[in-house]
C-alpha cells in the first residue's frame, strides 16, 4: 500500500508541474523563446526545455516538448528562424522531450538521438517510477540517425559537439555549441531543482555527478547553459547545483549504511537546507532522498 501510494504521489508531482506535465492543455500553456547566443535560443513551454539553433541554411532544434504544441512551437521558432527546419535531436527518451516527434518527422525532419533513445521509442517502455507507460511511437517519430559514443555536425562556421552519457537516462545526449559557447544539457542538469534520475532505465545519481563534472570541464565562465529544466544557466549555477547534489547524495548514503530510516534522514539538516529552494519544484526532498536511497 505504501509503495502504491509513493508511486500515486510522485505521478501527480508529473502531472501537475508546470514543465514536466503530462495532462496538458495546449490553450493554457504560453510558449515564450529566450536569446542564448546570436543564433541560438530556448523555447520554454510544457516539458523540456526546446533548444533552437539558426544556421545559414537550416535550421537545428532539440527536443519536441508535447505533440499538443507542435503548432505553437513551429510558430514561436518561426520568429527565431526563417530557415527550414531540417534537423531534431533528442537528449533522451522521455516523453515530455519525445511526444511531438511524429510531428516534426512527419515534415521530413531528420531526428538524431542516442540509440538507446531509438530502442525506448521503437519499442515502447514504461517510466516504473511514475508508472507511465509510453507506447511504441510511430516510425515518423523513430530517430533516422543514431549514436552510442557521440559525433560532429558542422553547420557554417558552427561545430557543433553531441557528447554522449549514461546519467539522467541509460542514454543522454549533452550539444556543444562550440563558437556560440552554448551548451544544451538536457535532462542532465535541472536548475534549480532536484534532479529527477530515472534509475528504472539506466539512470544513476553517480553517472549524474560524472556527467555534470564533464560537462563544467568543457565550458567556461561565459558559457550559455540550456538546462532541460530551469532558466537559462551559467557555469557558476551548475557548479552550485552540483555541489548540493553531491552533498545530499553523501549525507544520504552515510546515513543509509548507518540504518536510519527514511524519514530520520529527511530531516538531516545537511539536507534539510536545501528544501526551501530545491524542494518545491518537481521532487520534494523527500521524495529526492527517496530515489537517493534506491541506489
Amino acid at each position: 500500500m505504501k509503495k502504491l501510494l509513493s508511486v500515486l504521489l510522485v505521478s501527480s508531482a508529473l502531472l501537475t508541474s508546470a514543465s514536466y506535465a503530462g495532462d496538458h492543455n495546449n490553450n493554457e500553456v504560453k510558449v515564450k523563446s529566450y536569446k542564448a547566443a546570436e543564433s541560438i535560443y530556448m523555447i520554454e513551454g510544457q516539458g523540456g526545455n526546446i533548444g533552437v539553433f539558426k544556421g545559414e541554411d537550416k535550421t537545428f532544434i532539440i527536443d519536441s516538448q508535447f505533440s499538443t504544441l507542435t503548432e505553437q512551437l513551429k510558430k514561436e521558432i518561426s520568429k527565431i528562424s526563417d530557415k527550414p527546419i531540417k534537423f531534431l535531436l533528442n537528449t533522451h527518451y522521455h516523453y515530455d522531450h519525445t511526444d511531438g516527434n511524429a510531428n516534426f518527422g512527419k515534415d521530413g525532419v531528420h531526428i538524431i538521438a542516442h540509440e538507446f533513445v531509438y530502442d525506448k521509442l521503437k519499442n515502447g517502455t514504461v517510466i516504473k517510477a511514475f508508472g507511465k507507460e509510453m507506447p511504441a511511437a510511430p516510425k515518423e517519430a523513430l530517430p533516422f540517425l543514431t549514436h552510442t559514443k557521440g559525433f560532429h555536425l558542422h553547420e557554417g562556421d558552427e561545430d557543433i559537439d553531441i557528447v554522449a552519457y549514461k546519467a539522467h537516462t541509460g542514454g543522454d545526449s549533452a550539444v556543444f555549441f562550440r563558437k556560440s559557447n552554448v551548451v544544451h544539457t538536457g535532462d542532465i542538469y535541472f536548475n534549480g531543482w532536484y534532479p529527477f534520475i530515472d534509475i528504472g532505465s539506466g539512470g544513476s545519481v553517480k553517472g549524474m555527478i560524472a556527467a555534470m563534472e564533464d560537462i563544467l570541464s568543457k565550458i567556461d565562465d561565459k558559457t550559455v547553459i540550456i538546462p532541460g529544466h530551469g532558466a537559462i544557466s551559467n557555469k557558476k549555477k551548475m557548479q552550485r547545483d552540483l555541489a548540493m547534489l553531491k552533498e545530499v547524495t553523501s549525507a544520504v548514503l552515510n546515513a543509509k549504511k548507518a540504518g536510519k530510516s527514511k524519514d530520520e534522514i529527511v530531516k538531516i539538516p545537511s539536507i534539510q537546507k536545501y528544501d526551501a529552494e530545491y524542494g518545491q519544484a518537481f521532487l520534494s526532498t523527500d521524495k529526492f532522498v527517496e530515489t537517493l536511497i534506491s541506489q
